[in-house]
């Protein structure tokens, strides 16, 4: 088998081991376009560790958690649903990824392959970011996970019980990010 064929099958291994549990609570707690908004807001990141010429990785990862925590805080008002802040987050920051490119002067991208990705196209060391980041992401999970859980079937109850809800649901919307 040709090697770019082993890496994809590791890559998709490893995404698929930290996916199923985070995309599970995320179903649960009726947020399925959670991870396509933070999807979207990376193509910001990139677009802004372009135009900066910084690592594509740490534009990506600092974006997403900003963008994570800002859903987290304007998800706490019960102005606007779930679904309408997802749906806000991701259209904005796509466009803004857009805009941020189009000032990137000789820079030519395929935005298919941003937003999408090519699993044919992983490297040993994106090999080494996923599975070191699912690794600490599904440690991180294991701790919070009686809590979470909790806090997804009933919040109220939740915090009767003594559980930091706040800090639980903190903690699985940075984990979420990283993970994007």
């Amino acid at each position: 088998m040709d090697e770019f064929l082993v890496r994809a099958l590791f890559g998709g291994f490893g995404v698929a081991i930290i996916s199923g549990p985070l995309g599970s609570i995320l179903i649960w707690r009726r947020m399925v376009f959670y991870g396509a908004t933070l999807a979207h807001a990376a193509l910001l990141g990139v677009a802004l560790s372009i135009l900066f010429r910084a690592p594509t990785i740490i534009g990506v990862i600092i974006i997403c958690v900003i963008v994570a925590l800002l859903m987290a805080a304007f998800g706490r008002q019960k102005n606007l649903s779930q679904g309408t802040l997802l749906g806000i987050f991701a259209h904005a920051t796509l466009a803004g990824g857009i805009v941020v490119l189009s000032f990137a002067s000789g820079v030519r991208i395929d935005l298919n392959a941003l937003l999408f990705g090519d699993i044919l196209a992983v490297s040993w060391n994106d090999l080494i970011w996923i599975y070191a980041g699912g690794a600490l992401g599904l440690g991180v999970l294991a701790l919070i996970w009686r809590h979470l859980l909790a806090v997804v079937i009933h919040e109220d109850m939740a915090r009767v019980e003594g559980t930091p809800a706040a800090l639980v649901q903190f903690l699985f919307t940075v984990l979420v990010a990283l993970v994007i």
